[in-house]
Order: structure tokens, then C-alpha cells, then sequence
């Protein structure tokens, strides 16, 4: 008797851990997702995640597109979390749906909401990964030149982000001496492009000083622009940096401005 009760444990402890491995690996099965890369936008100060390719005949590639910010999953505000956390979000049970927030815009303006549908995601044969749009990378670098200047000790201001060439920032100023570091990122083919900036009191424009020459960093079909200038300011107003690019073809991708002190 004790022979047989022996043997009907070892078989039921057998029957349950087999009967828990099978139903782990289907539920692991049944996880799914959208089907949308995602990557961290760093600019403006704030991480944000941003849609860096869509896997083919995905729910995701049924409504999104690539370049789309992911503002919130299922009401979780996405602002500065982790890619793993938003992914953590985002996956599922095939079957289930998931309330998926986009914008074209870091800010949200004009976000809309999706109901995307998880699915089993088929990965493309060669599971290649889209190469990191430049923007993001030229703008994860400005934040990181930012830092830089912080932990140098220097009061940064205000950081401006823009895609426009021809551009005014505004900037509440003190009587002191203000630094104004300009990033552009443009396309090289502008051949006669010709980038320029000043710095200025928004109260006597005619009191200016020019950025200096940019350095020209050339990266495949575009070409980043770097440039300096400093202004010292006799009283409280308002600063003022103005770009300008000009030239036949030229065409700005995205620029930064930086103002320490």
C-alpha cells in the first residue's frame, strides 16, 4: 500500500510540473504586441518615447507610422520612462486590446488614440533593425553637450528646440554676460546654404553681437553646423537669438540652442 501511494505521488508531482512547464509555454505563446520599434527621443529635456519602424502587416502598421510619438499606453504617461517600461506596457495577451496615444509632436498636441489589437508579432526573416533616425541622434547629442555645460558648473538658462531655419528665441535676461551655443542639423546637398545667428536685447536690437563662424561637421547627406557667441547685457530685458538660414535648397532638419551662463 505504501508502495502504491509512493508511485501515485511521484506520478501526480510529474503531472504537475509538466502540467505547469506546457502552461507556461503557452501563455508565453500568447504574449503579443503591436509590432512597433521604439527608441527614446531625449530632446527638449524630457525622454519621450518615438516609433523607429513598423514590422509589416502589424496592427501598429495598420494606423501608425514611423517618426510618431507614444505620449501614453493605456493612460501610463510615457514622459521620461524607460523603453522597457513602455514595452512592459504595451505587451499582452494576443487577442486583448491596448489604448495606444500618439502625436507628431513631443508636445501631444493633437494626439489621437488607438485601440490596437495585440498579435503574435512575425519578425522579418533577416530581424533587421531600422537605423536611429539622424534627428534623434543629433538631438541626444545636444542634450548630452547641455549636461556637459552643467556639470561644468555653468548656469544653463534655456534650451530651444526647432525644425525651422529662421527662427527668434526669446530668453529673460539679467545685467550679465550671456553665452549662446547654436547645433543645426541640414541637408548637405545645400550647397549654397549660409547659416547665421546674432545674439540681442530685445529692447535696442540695434545693440547685436554675431555668432561666429559655424564648424561644419559633414555626416553622410547631412551636415551639422556649430556656433558660438557670447553678449553682455546692460540691464533686466528680454534676449534675443536670431537664426537665419538662407541659400538655394537649403533646408534645416532640426536645430538646437543652448543659453548659459
Amino acid at each position: 500500500m505504501l508502495v502504491i501511494n509512493r508511485r501515485f505521488k511521484l506520478k501526480f508531482v510529474a503531472f504537475i510540473i509538466c502540467f505547469l512547464w506546457c502552461s507556461s509555454f503557452v501563455l508565453a505563446q500568447t504574449v503579443g504586441g503591436i509590432g512597433a520599434r521604439l527608441a527614446l527621443d531625449s530632446s527638449a529635456g524630457y525622454t519621450l518615447p518615438r516609433i523607429q519602424g513598423l514590422v509589416p502587416g502589424s496592427p501598429a502598421a495598420a494606423v501608425l507610422k514611423d517618426s510618431l510619438f507614444i505620449i501614453s499606453v493605456a493612460g501610463y504617461n510615457c514622459k521620461d520612462k524607460s523603453i522597457e517600461d513602455v514595452v512592459a506596457k504595451i505587451r499582452g495577451e494576443v487577442g486583448t486590446a491596448v489604448k495606444v496615444t500618439v502625436a507628431d509632436n513631443k508636445a501631444g498636441k493633437k494626439a489621437k488614440e488607438y485601440d490596437l489589437v495585440r498579435a503574435a508579432i512575425q519578425m522579418p526573416a533577416n530581424n533587421a533593425v531600422p537605423a536611429q533616425d539622424p534627428l534623434i541622434g543629433f538631438y541626444e547629442q545636444c542634450e548630452r553637450e547641455a549636461k556637459l555645460l552643467r556639470r561644468k558648473g555653468l548656469t544653463v538658462v534655456k534650451t530651444y528646440t526647432s525644425d525651422c531655419g529662421s527662427y527668434f528665441f526669446n530668453f529673460d535676461a539679467d545685467a550679465n554676460v550671456y553665452h549662446v551655443r547654436l547645433y543645426a542639423l541640414m541637408q548637405k546637398n545645400a550647397a549654397n546654404a549660409k547659416l547665421t545667428a546674432r545674439i540681442f536685447d530685445g529692447n535696442n536690437e540695434a545693440v547685436f553681437t554675431e555668432l561666429n563662424k559655424p564648424e561644419i561637421k559633414e555626416s553622410g547627406d547631412l551636415v551639422t553646423a556649430i556656433s558660438e557667441g557670447e553678449m553682455a547685457f546692460k540691464r533686466e530685458c528680454v534676449g534675443v537669438v536670431n537664426t537665419r538660414l538662407e541659400g538655394d535648397g537649403a533646408k534645416c532638419r532640426g536645430m538646437f540652442i543652448v543659453i548659459y551662463k
